[in-house]
């Protein structure tokens, strides 16, 4: 006679999921300009964020990280991260590591990031949300984003701009180590 098994033996165990997101073009909502981070390339147009200020000025380029629930609030898991300084025209990339804490969500639930762009005291965002993961928690990661940004200081009009890029391949703004299971 077959030996039982206990119960738990049929409870398939929990995956863990390593991921690279990409900041997308394709839009979450239109109006609101909320955009798909996704674990693909789906690079339908270039975007850009930008603002300008008088002056020439320092460029900052921040990220928030956010768990957004089912019902629309949100939890703020990192206040505004920095990922670059521009004190001097140029452009490409800029990444910065954050660590990520131990979190459980639930499987509702979604990641926001949200970006600002500042020069002066004038600052312009982007956000972008994963699907609903099905994840029972963030693992503790050191999550890497690598953002493409761009700062322009013209001497004709005396403004200086400060951009964040996403959308296409050859801006391919993204998170690396992004780590969840479920």
């Amino acid at each position: 006679m077959a030996k039982m098994q206990p119960f738990w033996w049929f409870i398939p165990p929990k995956a863990t999921h390593y991921e690279t997101r990409y900041m997308t073009s394709d839009s979450h909502n239109l109006l609101t300009g909320q955009f798909w981070l996704y674990t693909y390339y789906s690079f339908p147009a270039q975007k850009n964020i930008g603002v300008d200020a008088l002056g020439d000025l320092t460029t900052y380029v921040y990220v928030q990280v956010y768990v957004k629930h089912a019902d629309g609030t949100t939890t703020l898991l990192q206040d505004w991260i920095l990922i670059g300084i521009r004190t001097v025209n140029g452009e490409g990339y800029q990444s910065v590591d954050w660590n990520c804490p131990d979190t459980v969500i639930l499987k509702t639930d979604a990641i926001f990031i949200y970006t600002k762009c500042n020069v002066g005291n004038v600052n312009a965002y982007a956000s972008h949300f994963t699907e609903a993961l099905g994840a029972t928690k963030l693992n503790a990661a050191t999550w890497t984003f690598t953002l493409y940004t761009r700062r322009l200081y013209t001497t004709f009009d005396n403004k200086t701009s400060c951009e964040f890029y996403f959308g296409i391949s050859t801006k391919n703004s993204h998170i690396e180590n992004f780590v969840w299971t479920g």
